[in-house]
């Protein structure tokens, strides 16, 4: 009995090993994950959008103040250029709550997603922040400068200015490196 619980401590202790050399020594685990997830964007994008409690922090969590009331009521324009967004760009709400209303894009190489661009507003104790982001699928991440504004803006300036933010990362080297699925 002795000899088999050696052996079965061996195999454990075998396995322990494995997984943090898989996981932190020769990053294998991240590496077929961002394979997968270039040969199954659909699949994988489904296994992230239903992970566990998806604790995740946003640059913009902090100093934050929830108000009562939904945000998409406070800036319904944004809502609305969103909703005229052509059906082609596939943008998708990726974050909707009391102080933030986000949607995604996603950047195609060939028919394989290489990262996202992600247009959101934002509600920092009444001042409201428009903020574009960039985040590849090997975890990449490109950020402007927020637009911060008063009141809602009329759906042609939410326009405008996703046209500067468009226009501002393409010009960036590191976005290319994105766009080519090469960060």
């Amino acid at each position: 009995m002795g000899t088999f619980l050696t052996f079965l401590g061996i195999i454990f202790v075998i396995l322990v090993i494995k997984f943090i050399w898989d996981s932190y020594l020769t990053d294998n685990t991240e590496k077929r994950w961002r394979e997968y997830k270039r040969q199954t964007p659909a699949e994988a994008e489904r296994i992230e959008a239903n992970t566990g409690l998806n604790l995740k922090n946003s640059p913009y969590d902090s100093n934050l103040r929830s108000k009562p009331g939904d945000l998409k009521k406070r800036v319904p324009k944004f809502i609305d250029f969103y909703s005229q967004l052509h059906p082609a760009i596939r943008a998708k709400v990726s974050a909707s709550d009391a102080t933030r209303f986000e949607f995604r894009m996603p950047i195609s190489l060939y028919g394989n997603i290489v990262g996202y661009n992600h247009v959101g507003v934002l509600d920092r104790n009444g001042t409201f922040e428009m903020y574009f982001y960039t985040l590849s699928i090997y975890g990449k991440k490109l950020q402007l400068n927020p637009y911060k504004f008063e009141s809602d803006l009329t759906v042609d300036e939410y326009e405008q200015q996703l046209y500067e933010f468009s226009k501002t990362m393409g010009s960036n080297p590191e976005y290319m490196q994105v766009a080519t699925g090469n960060a």
